[in-house]
């Protein structure tokens, strides 16, 4: 609504001064143009734009000398009405592969057959979920939008998501994450010159020199210290035939798997490979070396830290109930620390890297360069072992980047990390989890699944923990339910 007000002033009483000849008027005042009315925004009184009128002032002398008045008016306008959001585009369908997929992910699991101890409804609910995991990685209902109408439906969703005057506005919590350190630029520049084929062939070759090593182990330490340097090296899933004749070999050849080895280094290796392998073993394979009237284990003069460490290692895969392998870790743990200190820095820093964590609570994969490390200042290292195990190293490396690339890729690509900045971006760690699961580089497709499962897990955690209102969680648990 338009607000006109006039204001009425009478006029002043100026001096008379001598009417100048046109001669002085040019010498001492110049031309003056009279402007156009202008108009002065008043934002001192009101956050409304008041534009006021001045009208220019008459230039004949005459009109100073009458009683005529002239007004000042001001005139107020509303608020411009706000431009409208532009049309949302029209509908195009979905991406048929995409939304076929989502649904035949739930269809299946529908009607799988509910394995045993589940619930048909946890079953049912698990379809749901997956099948729900699967549209929202495929993203079949933007799929058919080009770029500029899927701009054009953001932002008429964010325009109508603007809270109103009399919108209740609720403060929303924020964890304070850091932010995440692992750049797309730095993620996408990752490469290695090991995923060529030459390097295969290479490969190739050092696994027949190894399968040669394993025909030709002279005893069964040596059969055993071999299957457990592949082991730590990360090589196992390339001679899992191999170690496997050899485990059955052993076992056929020994009256029983249990009965206990020459010495307590052998004895404790043995145990230790045959349970990691499956194999069914029983702690009494260390009665011999305990004193039967105290319980402990007995004390030598000399300590044996190869022994101690490999007792160490095999009394962390005890079952619940087996007291003699807790007996053996109090023992081994002890003899360690005491001796520690009294130890080359080699020999040291392997006690170190056992007391620790033992191998067996370590993640298989980020704990092979340290063994390659270790291994390669051994006395008995054998050279063929060790190039292989460096050079699959590498090429598992490559192959390691490059899935975590195109992981990159796609989470860049699904945006997720702009529209929910409240929520942990943490790819490069939900990579690493998948990694510590299965390093091998065949299972690249479940890297890549887990990583995309787990990072939208931890936005859903955030949801739940930060952002959300008890009555949009209540409405979020109902739908998914």
């Amino acid at each position: 609504m338009a607000l006109t007000s006039s204001l009425t002033l009478p006029p002043r009483s100026f001096p008379s001064f001598r009417s100048l000849t046109p001669s002085e008027s040019a010498h001492f005042l110049p031309s003056l143009r009279i402007p156009n009315p202008i108009s002065i925004s008043h934002s001192q009184f009101t956050n409304k734009s008041f534009p006021i009128s001045l009208s220019p002032l008459p230039n004949k002398s005459s009109n100073y000398n009458n009683k005529k008045l002239f007004t000042v008016k001001a005139t107020a306008s509303g608020a411009a009405p706000s431009a409208k959001p532009p049309a949302p585009a029209p509908w195009q369908g979905a991406a048929i592969k995409p939304l076929l997929a989502s649904i035949a992910t739930g269809i299946i699991l529908w009607f799988v057959p509910v394995p045993a101890g589940v619930t048909r409804n946890a079953w049912q609910l698990l379809a749901i979920f997956l099948a729900t995991i699967v549209g929202i990685i495929t993203q079949p209902l933007h799929a058919s939008l080009s770029k500029k109408q899927l701009q054009s439906v953001l932002q008429t969703s964010s325009s109508e998501m603007k809270p109103q005057a009399n919108d209740i506005v609720h403060e929303r919590r924020s964890a304070n994450y850091k932010p995440n350190i692992w750049n797309y630029d730095y993620l996408q520049s990752l490469s290695s010159i090991y995923d060529g084929q030459e390097y295969e062939r290479r490969v190739q070759k050092l696994k027949e020199d190894v399968r040669i090593i394993f025909a030709n182990a002279v005893d069964s330490v040596a059969t055993f210290e071999l299957i457990d340097s592949v082991n730590k090296l990360g090589l196992a899933s390339h001679f899992d035939m191999e170690i496997k004749e050899a485990l059955d070999t052993i076992a056929s050849t020994k009256k029983k798997i249990s009965s206990p080895e020459e010495d307590l280094y052998t004895t404790a290796l043995c145990f230790r490979l045959f349970r990691q392998h499956g194999y069914e073993v029983s702690q009494d394979m260390f009665r011999g070396f305990m004193d039967e009237k105290t319980g402990l284990f007995r004390e030598n003069t000399h300590v044996n830290i190869k022994e101690m460490l490999e007792l160490l290692e095999a009394s962390h895969l005890s079952f619940e109930g087996e007291n003699i392998l807790d007996v053996a870790r109090d023992f081994s743990t002890a003899t360690l620390k005491e001796s520690v200190s009294s130890l080359d820095s080699d020999l040291a820093k392997q006690v170190v890297h056992v007391l620790e964590l033992p191998s067996q609570r370590r993640v298989q994969w980020f704990d092979v360069k340290w063994h390659i490390n270790s291994y390669e200042k051994d006395i008995h290292t054998n050279s063929s072992l060790l190039e292989l195990a460096k050079l699959h190293f590498n090429i598992v490396q490559a192959i390691l980047q490059k899935d975590l690339r195109e992981s990159s890729r796609w989470w860049r690509n699904l945006g997720l990390t702009k529209n929910l900045s409240f929520a942990r971006d943490r790819l490069a760690e939900s990579f690493m989890c998948s990694v510590g699961l299965a390093f091998e580089p065949e299972y690249t497709c479940l890297r890549k699944w887990l990583t995309k499962v787990v990072v939208l897990i931890l936005i859903i955690d955030d949801v739940y923990d930060v952002y959300g209102t008890l009555e949009e969680l209540k409405h979020f648990t109902n739908a998914v339910d």
